[in-house]
């Protein structure tokens, strides 16, 4: 989905670093935290969805209006909370930056909001105080009605309808673990999401399509889609004996890769405001689809952490031709995610295993620094390949032909 505005400084679009495409199946972030990680990088936390408008404040404004003068365009430093009159609705959250016509607004439930550009802003209170599980929970299940239970574990707030009785915050929770765990192992300890990470589980496709119309190209084969304006996973179950077989069959990678997504943009390892190339955070998220690289025992082999339904088509790309010389074109823009997604999913997951596997310690900087790139900035094609060929120190063309042995040596 092509982002609209006008252009920050360094070309940047108020819509463009928040847009995150839906995973399709084929059968199928704000506050900064210095990481404690041993590649010492600034990233931003986003993780949440705001109060809706005209809601009853979390706080008691100050007794005399003060305002914030906003000079020019770019990110607000400032941790406060601004309330912001629009169209007879009343906005409150933290403002994170602004382009030529456009202010973006971090709400309390996580979700950024767009608003028209503002000269000044209203200052409601001093920080930020996002929602808690409770409140969410609330707010929920008032919005989604009687038809929907809201579960909730450490993490998790998940909306889904009263006739699945799946565990869902239970399942969500096990793949944040795994997720965290791996990262552990490696010696880093991850940032705590600073909201709880919201997902609905919708009754029926019919729902799922009416309530993300607008912001995806509706396909059949989509069934699970994380939004970084909204910060949410969306997903579906289906009563209907036609298609709910076919639901279930990939209910489980929708659960762990949309969830993939969603954890790595609220812990510091991707960022919200930032122009995430797309094969970085989808090969990454492909990765964690293996149950196998989920456990990461590192006694146990290489096939076992292959993600076997990618590795077969790739196999099948590089025999055709189809994959050769493809590498650049996926590191330097995202076009080919349009002109040909099955090449772009499983080329973008075998780099990203064999980086794993063989280059595990520069894989880990790069991806958390690939992520991280020029905050409310324009990453161009020539920095991303730029900080590619800088990180693993080699070339294309030997790359590729390394990427291929290796692809082909699995069983």
């Amino acid at each position: 989905m092509t982002g609209s505005g006008s252009g920050f400084q360094e070309g940047f679009q108020i819509r463009s670093w928040l847009v995150h495409d839906a995973q399709v199946w084929p059968v199928r972030r704000l506050d900064r935290f210095i990481g404690a990680v041993f590649f010492s990088l600034l990233v931003a936390v986003v993780c949440c969805r705001g109060a809706d408008a005209q809601s009853k404040p979390q706080s008691k404004p100050q007794k005399k209006k003060t305002y914030l003068k906003i000079d020019g365009v770019g990110p607000i430093t400032e941790l406060i909370t601004v309330r912001i009159e629009h169209k007879d609705r009343t906005y409150y959250g933290r403002p994170l930056g602004q382009d030529n016509s456009k202010l973006a607004l971090l709400r309390w439930d996580g979700r950024i909001t767009v608003l028209p550009k503002q000269e000044q802003l209203q200052i409601f209170s001093k920080g930020f105080a996002p929602y808690k599980h409770e409140e969410l929970e609330e707010r929920l299940q008032k919005q989604y009605g009687k038809r929907y239970l809201v579960q909730q574990s450490k993490h998790f707030v998940v909306v889904h309808p009263r006739t699945s009785h799946r565990q869902w915050a239970k399942q969500y929770e096990s793949v944040y673990r795994q997720f965290s765990a791996w990262f552990k192992n490696r010696g880093i300890t991850i940032a705590e999401p600073q909201f709880p990470l919201i997902v609905v589980v919708l009754g029926s496709r019919t729902e799922f399509d009416r309530a993300l119309k607008g912001q995806i190209l509706f396909k059949k084969n989509v069934y699970g889609f994380y939004s970084r304006f909204d910060n949410r996973v969306t997903t579906f179950v289906s009563a209907d004996p036609r298609v709910k077989r076919r639901v279930e069959q990939v209910a489980s990678l929708t659960v762990i890769h949309e969830a993939i997504h969603q954890i790595a943009f609220n812990t510091g390892v991707h960022n919200r405001l930032c122009k995430v190339p797309r094969w970085t955070s989808e090969g990454f998220a492909m990765l964690f689809e293996s149950t196998g690289f989920r456990r990461d025992d590192p006694k146990a082999p290489i096939s076992d952490r292959v993600n076997k339904r990618r590795l077969q088509t790739l196999k099948k790309m590089f025999r055709s031709g189809r994959a050769s010389g493809q590498l650049e074109k996926i590191i330097r823009n995202d076009r080919i995610f349009v002109s040909d997604s099955e090449l772009a999913y499983s080329l973008s997951w075998g780099l990203a295993f064999y980086l794993a596997e063989k280059k595990k310690d520069e894989y880990l900087k790069f991806v958390v620094r690939d992520s991280n790139q020029k905050e409310f900035g324009d990453y161009t094609p020539a920095d991303r390949v730029e900080l590619f060929l800088e990180t693993f120190k080699t070339d294309l063309t030997t790359l590729e032909k390394r990427l291929r042995k290796f692809i082909f040596a699995i069983k």
